[in-house]
């Protein structure tokens, strides 16, 4: 039975985050080829400065509700009715602020109307219940409600900029698509026989708070780490600048959000062998690692290779600026990518404040990196930095989480390296192909070499079954 919902969860989760991710990254690809350069610009600026201030509206309590109903599924009415009040509570504090700042912020009024309007997400993001379906682990809705935001989102940018190429339609269409999707996620939760309605128990909040604050400081110093170079490039640099940098950024974090939306999927069942069976936690950590590394040394690997043919492919040749950047910007999110199972490993097994440590200093040294090289490189200087931070970030989150499981994780990037070395030296003979044939050859003939040299074993996706029939 556990593994048949395990199984669901992930098809239906894995299959909507893609879905939508990929809509989501047509809508990019879309709204930069109909806008120009300086007006990309000026999104990715309001994005990044917004943000900063996404997780003050939630302020990390989505993440030990998750963790605290997957354990004792008797607090859902509870923490339903409680968790609504206090992320609108939460984010009408976050939109005053933001307000605040970005008026006083020595910006064009462009951008601040910009970053205004993009503020509003905050409040559709507060009555989210995505939370709830992770907790009981029920994530079809999830998939659903991600996939029906980002196709109405797509559907909106392409009939809106088709006719009327406006940068300020964009966030208004954002605000609408996340509205009208999560009141549909609402409606589900009211037809399961749930309430919500907004409650105020002053203990639990103070609870939540409580145990949720190392998570905001860190998903908002996660958020510096992502967004503190684009900002500085809109105080310091032109806004054609953002919009070479962020189109790649773009790229690279589509791939960074497929491999964490599986640890969002598996981050109960962690949870869970943290009370359960360490041993087993182990086991199931070691093993995935494995599969992760396989899919992720090539993303590394081949996006470097073929950087320029993509930025093409995808943007045009007015962002051929931006080919150097995704070379640089690939790895980061590789290191990234690395990470994410350490980091959930932290949450699941109650060290946060190990997690806000490494977070921290991760912030810290962005802060220099990006002050001494975005005003002298500009977008290369931020992709440098965040590459830099990214190496960090691995090493400390790896460093703690094996205080409290050790595995063994260097040996499972040998094949994969190899592996794809071989497909990237064949390319010099393609030299020229079209993105289209080049990119699926190259998966192909990847897997191809894998299966040869065993670079994931059956006996290890069978240890990952083993582990997710642990009780």
């Amino acid at each position: 039975m556990i593994v048949k919902r395990v199984i669901t969860n992930f098809f239906f989760l894995i299959s909507g985050e893609m879905v939508a991710k990929f809509l989501y990254f047509l809508a990019i690809v879309f709204t930069a080829r109909h806008l120009s350069v300086e007006d990309f610009g000026k999104l990715g600026f309001a994005e990044a400065f917004f943000s900063y201030f996404i997780y003050i509206g939630i302020a990390g309590v989505d993440t030990i509700a998750t963790r605290d109903v997957a354990r004792n599924k008797g607090l859902r009415n509870t923490y339903l009715a409680n968790l609504l009040s206090l992320k609108l509570v939460l984010s009408l504090m976050a939109y005053c602020l933001l307000a605040s700042l970005i008026i006083m912020a020595k910006v064009s009024p462009e951008l601040k109307r910009m970053t205004l309007l993009y503020g509003l997400c905050l409040f559709p993001m507060a009555i989210s219940t995505e939370w709830f379906f992770q907790a009981i682990e029920d994530m079809k809705y999830v998939g659903v409600f991600r996939g029906s935001r980002e196709i109405l989102y797509l559907v909106g940018i392409v009939s809106v900029l088709s006719f009327i190429p406006d940068v300020y339609y964009v966030p208004v269409i954002r605000i609408t698509s996340m509205l009208v999707a999560t009141s549909l996620l609402v409606a589900i939760v009211v037809k399961m026989g749930f309430k919500p309605h907004l409650e105020a128990k002053v203990e639990l909040w103070k609870t939540l708070l409580k145990q949720s604050y190392p998570i905001l400081i860190s998903q908002v110093l996660v958020v510096a780490i992502f967004n503190f170079s684009i900002v500085l490039l809109g105080l310091l640099r032109r806004e054609e600048e953002i919009g070479f940098f962020t189109a790649v950024q773009k790229i690279t974090l589509f791939f960074i959000g497929l491999v964490g939306v599986y640890w969002v999927i598996m981050f109960p069942l962690l949870s869970r062998l943290y009370v359960e069976s360490r041993e087993q936690l182990r086991t199931f950590e070691e093993t995935v690692s494995r599969v992760i590394c396989a899919f992720v040394v090539p993303v590394g690997v081949f996006g470097f290779v073929l950087a320029e043919s993509v930025v093409f492919f995808l943007y045009g040749s007015g962002y051929a600026k931006s080919a150097v950047m995704l070379e640089i910007l690939v790895w980061a999110a590789v290191f990234n990518m690395l990470n994410v199972g350490f980091v959930y490993g932290l949450l699941a097994t109650n060290n946060q404040s190990l997690h806000l440590r490494a977070v921290l200093l991760q912030a810290i040294l962005m802060g220099v990196l990006a002050t001494i090289l975005v005003p002298k490189f500009g977008g290369l200087g931020a992709s440098i930095a965040w590459l830099l931070v990214e190496v960090c970030g691995f090493f400390l989150c790896k460093k703690f989480y094996n205080r409290f499981v050790t595995f063994r994780f260097y040996r499972f990037l040998i094949k994969p390296i190899l592996a794809s070395l071989v497909i990237a030296f064949s390319l010099r003979y393609f030299d020229g192909a079209n993105i289209l044939f080049v990119l699926p050859m190259c998966l192909v003939g990847y897997v191809g070499i894998m299966l040869v040299i065993k670079g994931v074993e059956i006996s290890e996706l069978k240890l990952v079954y083993q582990s997710l029939t642990v009780r």
